[in-house]
Order: structure tokens, then sequence, then C-alpha cells
């Protein structure tokens, strides 16, 4: 299962949603963590100085997914599943062993 938000913050509108942060769940999940970075809720820490700062490209999370538990080679995945994503290492250790 997959689910995308984001929450915009601007002090001086309604909060609004948008895509941005992946939920995984399921048996073979090794779970009971949050991965990423905090980056803050400054206004110099929000991006355009209303949203929350992406801190993981999602590719690397299905990278992860698509190695450990479909056995895809980092080879297919950095070439085939995701073009010209050589730099975006695999996340670790997101589905049990």
């Amino acid at each position: 299962m997959h689910k995308d938000f984001k929450i915009i913050l601007n002090l001086t509108k309604a909060y609004e949603t948008e895509d941005g942060c992946a939920f995984v769940v399921g048996g073979t999940v090794a779970g009971g963590r949050v991965l990423g970075d905090w980056p803050g809720l400054g206004s110099r820490d929000l991006y355009e100085a209303r949203d929350l700062r992406a801190t993981t490209d999602l590719r690397a999370l299905f990278k992860a997914v698509l190695l450990e538990r479909f056995g895809v080679s980092e080879g297919a995945l950095a070439s085939s599943v995701f073009p010209s994503s050589d730099a975006i290492q695999p996340l670790e250790g997101i589905t049990a062993p």
C-alpha cells in the first residue's frame, strides 16, 4: 500500500495537502521506524517558504523493495526501471529477512 501526501505550511492561509510521503505496510516490512530526515519548520527550512523539504528520493525506497523482495538487480534498477538514477542508492533494510 502506498499513500502520498504533503502538508503545505503557510500561516497566512489554510493548510493544504499534496503528494510527497510514502508508507510501506505488509507482513514482510521491517517496520517500527520512520526513515528520512526532519528538516524543521522554520521559514528557512521550508521549501519555497511553505512546504516541508523533501529529504529522501522515493526512488530509493522503491529500489529497495524491488531489490530486496523481487531480486531486481541494481544495474536493472538504475538503467531500466529508473533510468539515469545511478546516484540514488536503495534504502537498506526495508523488508525483513
